[in-house]
């Protein structure tokens, strides 16, 4: 499952939410953001995300800002966080997403070793 509702607000973890979700992280890297600072503000961009999957799959404008989503996540319990995070994980496109930030080790082995020829 790629949707959960919490409240009034719904998070569908599509494509577009991982595009989204990876926007926000890139951005937080550029802003010179620590490993650990992004660690913990990827919450903001895991519901920014969200939202935007589901305002598309439902054809609806997003209506929030990023800074209403940031104050949304803010008021959330940390079990509906938690509960938002694991639908988020579970899905195929994160997993997708994962392989690609983390590829096999014998790929990374066989690239350190190609470039040690050179």
């Amino acid at each position: 499952m790629s949707y959960i509702k919490i409240g009034e607000h719904g998070f569908k973890f599509n494509d577009l939410a991982i595009r989204k979700f990876s926007e926000i992280i890139l951005q937080d890297m550029a802003l010179g953001l620590t490993e650990d600072e992004i660690k913990a503000s990827s919450v903001y961009a895991m519901l920014w995300g969200g939202l935007h999957g589901n305002a598309y799959v439902k054809r609806e404008p997003m209506t929030m800002t990023f800074e209403q989503v940031c104050d949304l996540a803010e008021s959330m319990s940390k079990e509906d966080l938690e509960s938002i995070s694991a639908v988020f994980t579970e899905t195929q496109s994160y997993k997708d997403l994962l392989k690609d930030l983390n590829p096999p080790k014998e790929v990374v082995k066989k690239k350190t070793q190609r470039q040690k020829q050179k």
